[in-house]
């Protein structure tokens, strides 16, 4: 092997030591950081159930994330619900877009009921629900239920 040759060697070697790092590195912070995000996900959702005037009154308690293996999981979190009669559904927060760019919704399952999720409103209190069209809240109500088939609550 010439000088060149290793030199060459030397430096492709030291770039992908750097490359793998930097994966690790990258990995170990999503890690980290996927506990908080889920939290404070479900701090909005529980927000919006207690000051929705469609679900206040039902006294729905939220419990654990539930995990879905889908790519809409990326814009997506779904947590366990349960009313005061313990009847099981669930609550999904997602990132729709609309004219005024995107935002989160929250969708309830009702308990014990199995038609299509029911939109409960915006989590940003400044979004103007103008901005989005019924087919779009219908659509991702049939997207969150086509997703929830495959999750036994």
């Amino acid at each position: 092997m010439t000088r060149e040759e290793k030199l060459l060697l030397h430096r492709y070697g030291c770039f992908c030591t750097l490359l793998i790092m930097m994966f690790f590195i990258l990995f170990f912070c999503d890690r980290c950081t996927q506990t908080s995000k889920t939290e404070g996900l479900k701090i909005q959702v529980e927000k919006m159930l207690s000051t929705s005037q469609k679900t206040a009154s039902a006294g729905y308690q939220l419990g654990d994330e539930i995990f879905v293996e889908s790519p809409l999981m990326s814009s997506c979190a779904v947590f366990a619900l349960t009313d005061m009669e313990n009847n099981k559904g669930y609550a999904a927060i997602i990132r729709i877009s609309g004219v005024s760019g995107p935002n989160a919704a929250v969708f309830v399952s009702k308990p014990g009921v199995s038609n299509l999720p029911v939109f409960i409103g915006f989590v940003d209190s400044q979004t103007n629900a103008g901005s989005f069209s019924t087919s779009q809240i219908e659509y991702w109500a049939k997207k969150i239920q086509f997703l929830m088939r495959e999750v036994a609550i």
